[in-house]
């Protein structure tokens, strides 16, 4: 009987550490997404990555980000590696 509840208890901890280790990963939307800029203007843009690493790109690839003023401006890298917002928001407009 003991062999038989261990053997129980091993199995359902394998299977339950073989569920904790399943991915989790949700991909970013497949499809342009437009977005409305505070001023009225509307810009589209790809996102890319999942929930871990993700960012927003143009259409014809540059890398953009939203600032403090919620403007998506295109993305200048620091020498530090970090990400931050440009001061160029005029992207794209669709009309």
């Amino acid at each position: 009987m003991k062999r038989i509840f261990l053997t129980l208890l091993a199995l359902s901890a394998l299977i339950g550490g073989m569920q904790a280790q399943a991915p989790q990963r949700v991909p970013a939307a497949p499809y342009p997404i437009v977005k409305q800029q505070p001023n009225g203007e509307t810009v589209t843009i790809l996102l890319r990555g999942d929930e871990h690493k993700h960012w927003m790109m143009t259409q014809d690839g540059w890398q953009v980000v939203q600032d403090d003023k919620d403007r998506i401006c295109y993305a200048i890298q620091k020498k530090d590696g970090t990400i931050i917002a440009s001061k160029k928001f005029k992207l794209s407009v669709e009309s």
